[in-house]
């Protein structure tokens, strides 16, 4: 809606200030809301794009916490 560019800009900055190591950002709200690279990210334009690197590189030893709208469909990235 009319707040998401602020909103996305905000987790990046809650990101920044809590020193979060690695951070995967999905969309292209993201993708705007970090054009300054405020955070040091891999950011992905789609979901399928995101899961087509995880199956890639198959991190391990990491907590992840997924996050997104419903419109994200982030669950997918979940699905074998």
């Amino acid at each position: 809606g009319s707040f998401s560019e602020d909103e996305h800009r905000n987790i990046i900055a809650l990101v920044e200030a809590k020193q979060i190591d690695n951070v995967i950002l999905i969309g292209p709200e993201f993708k705007k809301a970090n054009s300054h690279q405020a955070v040091a990210t891999r950011t992905f334009d789609n979901v399928g794009d995101a899961k087509a690197w995880f199956e890639k590189e198959k991190p391990s030893g990491y907590t992840i916490l997924l996050k997104g709208s419903r419109g994200m469909t982030l669950e997918k990235l979940l699905e074998k």
